[in-house]
């Protein structure tokens, strides 16, 4: 919502009441109105369709008496439509508070029309802006809509892109729709009448992307409408999850500091609406004492500096579920040739991973048990070492579901005091 005033207007948010029930405090408030407001920011015309774009706001007005309020009232949102009219047709659409873009369709060829951004009131419909225009052929292009497939982590982006080109009374020799982003600057050919134009696997960067779309003429290039679009941030950290017990969540991050006074924390939520807050303010967090069999949604979010605020980025989500203390027996047995490990477990938890890791000549080491045999009641795992547990080494019993609660689970932590390394 737009506030028209030099000085800043917070919402109202109650009357103002005195310290002292014996003192009258009396406080002069200044005036506001609140009205709303619509202009067209762009309509282009075809033969049987045209494309508008359009803004609708509500605008609050404050006098320069008194003290500004604490808040002004919430918006009422009063049921704004455009209305398309000639002499044969008549027809509405409805438009939300803000930016609106859309086509109107189907039209009639080699006629004139006039919308009307309208505003509901009591006496009926009011103007608030109106365009007028005629569908004869002429040269004409949008860039309709552009959908990115990405994610803020994704270092790669890719773009779909729907044109749409009409000749006018001299035919167009070529189309073309021309890209430029970051360091990328690409086109591809177009067709006459409707198009859907993929780039993929682009660089992901933080920049605008600019669009064009130019029109070959016998008298050479020209742009004939152009559109810039702002990607999901790319944000280059990275995060690894892993249960060092059954009710601790280890986060180990890489953190992007290329950000103005970003700032990162985790949010973990519970179904029953309970919310969690945890900054990261270094690399590092444990999060201690979940709940056993408790599904925990987490959200990894950065808020930084822009436009004089602050943006919330969810850099990814994640299914987090501590298990309930499975039963199970792990034997480690050493042999001529170095360790047999055997491990049985309740087959009512359903794991996608078993692994042994530790280190071996100070390097760490990750070794895969294998499913050899499965019961209505266990599975049975083996793993075989061609070398000895080192003497005073740590080693980790990991187990993984499958996703989403894909996250490594230390299930038990085993300080060997064998013999040494082959």
């Amino acid at each position: 919502m737009a506030i028209s005033r030099a000085d800043k207007v917070k919402r109202m948010m109650g009357n103002f009441v005195g310290a002292s029930a014996s003192v009258a405090v009396v406080t002069a408030v200044a005036s506001f109105t609140i009205s709303v407001q619509a202009s067209f920011l762009d309509v282009t015309v075809f033969q049987n369709r045209a494309f508008y774009q359009l803004q609708v706001q509500e605008i609050v007005t404050v006098d320069s008496s008194g003290e500004l309020p604490e808040d002004v009232p919430a918006p009422v949102n009063t049921p704004v439509r455009l209305r398309v009219q000639n002499q044969w047709d008549d027809f509405s659409l409805p438009l939300i508070y803000g930016y609106n873009e859309g086509f109107i369709e189907p039209l009639r060829a080699n006629q004139s029309y006039t919308l009307t951004i309208e505003l509901q009131q009591a006496i009926g419909w009011s103007s608030l802006d109106t365009f007028t225009f005629n569908t004869a052929p002429a040269r004409a292009a949008v860039i309709a809509s552009v959908t990115e497939f990405t994610s803020p982590l994704n270092p790669l982006i890719d773009l779909e892109i729907t044109v749409l080109t009409q000749d006018g009374a001299t035919p167009t020799e070529a189309w073309t729709l021309a890209m430029t982003y970051g360091e990328t600057v690409t086109s591809q050919p177009l067709n006459l009448g409707e198009n859907l134009i993929a780039f993929t696997d682009l660089p992901h960067v933080n920049a605008p992307i600019e669009l064009a779309v130019i029109a070959l003429l016998p008298t050479g290039e020209t742009t004939v409408t152009s559109r810039q679009f702002s990607p999901t941030e790319f944000v280059d950290a990275s995060i690894e999850f892993a249960f060092s017990d059954l009710t601790t969540l280890a986060i180990a991050t890489r953190l992007d500091v290329s950000f103005l006074n970003a700032q990162y924390h985790i949010r973990l939520k519970t179904a029953n609406g309970v919310t969690m807050n945890y900054p990261l303010s270094d690399a590092n967090l444990l999060i201690p004492n979940l709940t056993q069999g408790l599904a925990y949604q987490l959200e990894w979010v950065m808020t930084y500096a822009v436009n004089q605020g602050q943006k919330e980025v969810i850099l990814l989500t994640k299914s987090i579920r501590p298990i309930a203390t499975p039963i199970y027996v792990l034997s480690i047995i050493e042999t001529t040739q170095g360790m047999e490990l055997t491990l049985t477990i309740d087959s009512d938890l359903s794991l996608a991973e078993v692994t042994w890791q530790g280190t071996v000549n100070d390097v760490f080491i990750t070794l895969p048990f294998t499913l050899m045999t499965e019961s209505e009641s266990a599975f049975t795992y083996t793993l075989s070492t061609d070398f000895l547990f080192e003497a005073n080494s740590t080693w980790r019993l990991v187990i993984t579901q499958p996703a989403p609660d894909d996250v490594p689970i230390t299930l038990q932590t085993i300080v060997f005091q064998g013999g040494n390394t082959i």
